[in-house]
This record gives structure tokens, sequence and C-alpha cells, in this order.
């Protein structure tokens, strides 16, 4: 699975766990997000002891992940919000 392309670098080299910051290098609003999430999550696994981080690991074992793939950045953005507007309702 890749991200889209302008991503796939920065992605990439998260998966593998090699993310260092450079301040030097802009990142697109997407790219922070992913380098913000995977900050998060590692703060929050490295506090998990080891109960914890076997049942989340269960968990992910056990998940079941969609693929769809998409021609463009329009169809993905579409498909984004299609699912996003899904759920539990917020009184709107």
């Amino acid at each position: 699975m890749h991200a889209i392309d302008d991503d796939d670098e920065v992605f990439t080299t998260i998966k593998k766990g090699n993310y260092i910051a450079d301040s030097n290098k802009h990142l697109t609003h997407s790219q922070e997000q992913m380098v913000n999430a995977f900050d998060f999550f590692e703060t929050i696994l490295k506090k998990s002891d080891a109960a914890k981080l076997k049942t989340i690991q269960d968990i992910l074992e056990n998940a079941v992940v969609g693929v769809i793939p998409i021609a463009n950045r329009v169809e993905a953005a579409q498909i984004f919000e299609y699912q996003n507007s899904r759920g539990i309702s917020h009184g709107v």
C-alpha cells in the first residue's frame, strides 16, 4: 500500500522507523499529519506495559482493512468525505 506520491517518501521513511525531523524541509499538511500521528502513537505505546501492548497487538492482528483503489486526489477526497460522514450523528 502506498500513500499519494507526494507523501510516499515521508510515509515510507516513517514505516521503516527512520523518520528524523528536518527543520529545513517543508512538509505538506498531510506529511505533517503523518509525522504527528507517528509521534502520538509512539508516545502512547512507549507508556504502555506489556499487557496493554499485547492487547493492542491482538486488536491490530484481527482488524479488517479495506483497500479502495483510487484514480486521483479528487476521488480520494470524495471517498474520504463519504466514509467520514458515516457513523455516529453529532447533532448536525
